[in-house]
């Protein structure tokens, strides 16, 4: 995973970013949003591409799980995928990762 983030940081194209929260309490997102060296302004618009984060998104309820679910379809393989705090058992395996049937 390091060097998918590395590329990501160094590259001329943005990568795609899903920022899932489930059981925590946005601290990682706040040390995010204070980041100083690049700041948060940057980041969002000259290194990712932060396609879902609940957080900052201005898409919400079924239009913003639609965006994430393309994101996850287009980009396979390419997006990043932060999980914020930890992902109870009842959750797993996340259904946004699951296929649909008959597409493999």
């Amino acid at each position: 995973m390091i060097p998918r983030i590395a590329q990501a940081l160094t590259s001329d194209g943005r990568s795609p970013v899903l920022w899932l929260h489930f059981s925590e309490f946005t601290g990682d997102s706040e040390a995010f949003f204070r980041a100083a060296d690049p700041d948060i302004t940057a980041i969002l618009l000259d290194v990712l591409n932060v396609t879902y984060h609940e957080t900052i998104q201005v898409a919400c309820g079924e239009k913003a799980e639609y965006h994430r679910d393309q994101t996850v379809l287009n980009h396979s393989g390419e997006f990043i995928c932060i999980v914020e705090g930890s992902i109870p058992p009842e959750v797993q395996p996340l259904p946004i990762f699951s296929r649909p049937e008959g597409k493999r």
